[in-house]
């Protein structure tokens, strides 16, 4: 008898667990296993071995070499095993700052690789947020359409209660039932579009995920976000531009190093054998390509991709400005017409109440009553477009100042703890 209950409660702990909401914090934790996540983190890790070899240049070379070789004269039966045994170094002591320049050059292409991949790993929060966003406005873009499609139906059972008393014309009634027929047709396209919407998002974070999708409350922080203070330093593409530039500043070391002379110490030893004495030889040894047509070229060449980042790194400068400014007064004019469309909501509900009891009532025509109820259907539909709207504007502002949702979300909730 005490089993029952208990399985009642486990089942009933599942069901709540399954029937809870898809928060955009969970999305994006989901979203960061993600193949495309986990490439880009592999692609960092491609830019840490590349310097990681860069800096083995600076060690000197070693090998081992043992041969065997088995030789038989023509004139004896018997046959003579040699075998031979050698180890070999190399150090270049000065090769025009040749592996100085590389694997300065690495450590900075090691660091744009990182910045890289944290823009690359933003790219996709803001798609997955997005995404997140549209899917919370389709999902009350829906209810807002079974609303409609009962406001349709309540008007139109009014006005065939009033027909068959012989009140109303028959025009006048079948005009509002082809409304609420439209309003049927839309609601069945607000329902396709939701589960294209969880389609799409449930590519970054699981089918399973996505039943049901909670609205992130955001907007009352946004006003604030309009005055926090940012830094062009810290942003990934500054970040990114900035360590090229620096990477393509020491690869013009490297490069040059071509065209000038090189000084390398090496050391042989061949142990004594059978057929051999010991020899032991240690060589210092300079040399200089005079003419190295290649070399000079490649020299030129990064010079002019070092000209290229630099200008780049100008023009990231003149646009950032720009960009935040842009992003800045779009949020401050999106939150604006959400707050109006709330308001227009309620003026248009209160308008919609009054007019159905007149109506009821034969004191208005249908008409009038039919413009009430088409004027509070787009004022709803107005207020969850505009939700969208500002929530696309506020990621866009994240983006020009090179925030990203996840950290956001973090430190806000850090901050409510």
């Amino acid at each position: 008898m005490k089993l029952k209950p208990i399985l009642l409660f486990i089942t009933f702990l599942l069901l709540s667990e399954w029937a809870m909401a898809l928060t955009l914090g969970q999305a994006l934790e989901k979203a960061k296993q993600h193949a495309i996540v986990r490439n880009i983190e592999l692609d960092v890790e491609l830019g840490r071995q590349d310097y990681l070899g860069s800096l083995l240049n600076w060690a000197p070379s070693l090998s081992i070499e043992r041969n065997w070789l088995q030789e038989s004269g023509s004139s004896s039966s018997l046959s003579v095993p040699n075998d031979a045994f050698s180890i070999n170094a190399r150090l270049n002591l000065f090769n025009g700052m040749g592996d100085y320049g590389y694997s300065r050059s690495q450590y900075y292409q090691k660091k744009a690789e990182e910045a890289r991949g944290q823009q690359q790993w933003r790219s996709v929060q803001f798609t997955v947020a997005e995404l997140f966003f549209q899917c919370v406005s389709a999902q009350n873009l829906l209810e807002k359409a079974n609303r409609a499609v009962k406001i349709r139906k309540d008007l139109e059972d009014i006005a065939y209660n009033r027909y068959q008393r012989g009140s109303l014309a028959r025009n006048e009634y079948i005009k509002l039932k082809i409304d609420r027929n439209i309003e049927e047709n839309n609601l069945r396209q607000r329902e396709h579009q939701l589960r294209a919407c969880k389609n799409s998002l449930a590519y970054w974070v699981g089918s399973e995920e996505v039943s049901s999708i909670d609205d992130p409350g955001l907007i009352s922080k946004f006003e604030a976000q309009l005055g926090k203070n940012y830094s062009l330093e810290s942003h990934p593409d500054w970040q990114v531009l900035k360590n090229e530039n620096e990477s393509t500043r020491w690869s013009i070391w490297n490069e040059g190093s071509a065209l000038l002379p090189d000084l390398s110490l090496s050391y042989s030893l061949e142990p004594a054998a059978s057929f051999q004495t010991e020899e032991k030889i240690l060589m210092l040894t300079a040399s200089w390509e005079l003419l190295n047509g290649a070399g000079w070229t490649e020299y030129k060449k990064s010079r002019i991709n070092f000209l290229k980042t630099q200008n780049q790194l100008n023009e990231f400068k003149m646009l950032w400005t720009e960009k935040n400014e842009t992003a800045r007064s779009q949020l401050l004019e999106q939150i604006t017409t959400y707050k109006t469309n709330v308001e227009n909501s309620q003026y248009a509900e209160e308008i919609l109440k009054t007019g159905l009891r007149r109506f009821r009532y034969g004191s208005i025509s249908s008409n009038e009553v039919a413009i009430d109820q088409s004027r509070l259907i787009d004022a709803l539909r107005a207020e969850w477009q505009s939700w969208f709207a500002l929530h696309q504007s506020w990621l866009e502002l994240l983006s020009a100042r090179g925030e990203d949702v996840y950290s956001y979300l973090n430190s806000n909730l850090s901050d409510q703890k």
